[in-house]
């Protein structure tokens, strides 16, 4: 049989399946939902796949029978029976120029061509949309409408920290979704994605039998590859790349993709891959932070520095941070989540979650995302992660400590105001624990041994570092303490050269101002 290509980048149905690219077959889930025919709401991080699903959706209403050939719906449906489908997709509106309104209503009267309809004397965007929709149903019959990245115009906003053109839009868009409710009669099935969920958007607020799937356990696994998926549509690929990685036998290699790649989750048990990472890394065969790479919002990275927020392990929480999201309290654990920096753990059945990394791609990326817009380091002289990784294997601990004084030299000062003594110590253990977490070291913090507890061992093949920080003391203080404490005790046994490492932070400068370094015995 023909080798299928990999469908990367391809969010157009038809285009997938006539380019002979491989479709994971989702059509069961699908047939569900269009059947019943209700009015969904589905929330998925970016490049989850929901543009795909939409544009299967239409095809499949069009009465395309041709491409669902071979799929599970092609035998479950109704061919003889289609319907006329709006799809709409704001990534394809104009608004950055002209503005929102201007941009919904060229989008609109280029929908009116498309369907031969006139367009009504109100052109207010509500009354626009309304007209059109029963103007196709009066020739058509009942309408299907499909609307991608309905909040773009405001996460667009917020990426940009224009937090009032946001708002704008928010109110724009409300406005815009109202005529919905009015064409209720004349609608088919409505299906809106987004990749997050507005809680102050007309949408949630009027449209209230609209039926939010985002972690509706029947509808989990609707986006993203299951480990069972990836193994049988992927076969093939998972071959070509197995002898590229000789060290690892075919479960060990499976597995290693598993921990890179999969992970995220709705409801707490089905473990899904993100499609757009995983399709690059089967093409590429590079352990990568694909999908962080394609495009990671600042203003987030900004929140997590301003709010000492760090150990994204293990936060307890309950279904309700759902609803806390509105651009006048963008709550970071709801946000997290919801751009799929988070992912659920645990679900228990009264609603209680526990939220971690979905996978190693996502941890570490955003360890680095962090450590690198901190600021440019004062005097870094270009120096990165890489460097301070290279500095710590050659054990060149004057290196290091330059790149770190100048990492920490360079952060941006807003990150301590308002902030207590206690606070700014905290904030430094963050930073220094994702830091090494980051390089790709072994590295425990806060290790516990029979007289205290070290702030930091990180281990390389030739070396174990035990790490102290002190604040507003001095770097001398720390690493008698290190001695004093004998934290390399548990280490005695490890034929490696034990280092201890003294470090003050300077609570008035914001800066690392004592470094001193011993051989321990």
């Amino acid at each position: 049989m023909e080798k299928r290509y990999l469908p990367i980048g391809t969010q157009d149905f038809r285009k997938l399946r006539e380019r002979n690219n491989i479709y994971v077959d989702k059509t069961e889930r699908i047939h569900s939902l269009c059947k019943a025919g209700r009015m969904y709401f589905l929330a998925r991080p970016r490049r989850f796949g929901k543009s795909l699903l939409l544009s299967t959706m239409s095809e499949l209403f069009k009465g395309s029978k041709n491409l669902f050939e071979g799929l599970w719906i092609a035998d479950h449906w109704d061919w003889t029976v289609t319907n006329p489908v709006i799809h709409i997709s704001f990534a394809s509106v104009d608004y950055e120029e002209k503005g929102l309104v201007f941009g919904i209503r060229k989008m609109l009267l280029e929908l009116y061509a498309e369907f031969d309809a006139a367009p009504p004397h109100d052109h207010s965007i509500k009354g626009l949309f309304t007209t059109l929709i029963k103007q196709i149903h009066a020739k058509q019959g009942k309408v299907v409408i499909l609307i991608d990245e309905y909040d773009k115009p405001i996460i667009d906003y917020m990426e940009t920290h224009e937090l009032d053109r946001a708002k704008a839009n928010q109110v724009i868009l409300g406005n815009f979704y109202g005529g919905l409710k009015d064409a209720d009669p004349f609608i088919r099935m409505l299906f809106i994605t987004g990749v997050s969920k507005f809680t102050k958007v007309s949408l949630f607020s009027k449209l209230n039998n609209l039926d939010d799937l985002t972690i509706n356990p029947h509808y989990s696994t609707l986006l993203g590859y299951t480990q069972q998926e990836l193994e049988y549509y992927f076969v093939d690929y998972i071959d070509d790349a197995l002898p590229l990685f000789p060290e690892y036998n075919r479960q060990q290699f499976l597995e290693k993709v598993r921990v890179w790649y999969n992970g995220y989750s709705w409801d707490g048990v089905n473990r899904l891959y993100n499609p757009f990472g995983t399709l690059l890394f089967l093409e590429s065969r590079e352990f990568q932070s694909h999908w962080f790479q394609s495009g990671t919002p600042t203003f987030l990275v900004k929140m997590l520095l301003k709010q000492d927020f760090f150990h994204l392990e293990n936060i307890e929480t309950t279904i309700n941070f759902l609803n806390q999201y509105s651009l006048d309290n963008l709550e970071l654990t709801s946000l997290l989540f919801q751009t799929g920096y988070l992912t659920i753990k645990e679900k228990s059945k009264e609603g209680y979650l526990v939220l971690s990394y979905p996978n190693q791609e996502v941890r570490e990326a955003t360890y680095e995302f962090i450590i690198t817009d901190m600021g440019h380091p004062r005097g870094g002289g270009g120096m990165t992660i890489q460097h301070l990784q290279k500095a710590f294997m050659s054990n060149d601990l004057e290196k290091a400590e330059d790149i770190l004084t100048a990492l920490f030299g360079g952060l941006p000062f807003d990150v301590y105001t308002h902030q207590t003594v206690r606070q700014i110590e905290g904030f430094y253990h963050g930073l220094v624990h994702i830091l090494f977490q980051c390089l790709g070291l072994h590295m425990q913090s806060e290790v516990h041994t029979s007289k205290g507890r070290a702030d930091c061992i990180v281990q390389t093949p030739t070396h174990i570092y035990i790490l102290e920080f002190k604040l507003d003391s001095n770097a001398q203080h720390a690493l008698t303490q290190i001695e004093n404490k004998r934290y390399a005790k548990p280490f005695a046994a490890d034929p490696r050269i034990k280092v201890g490492i003294g470090i003050n932070f300077n609570s008035l400068t914001k800066e690392l101002d004592g470094w001193e370094t011993q051989v321990l015995t």
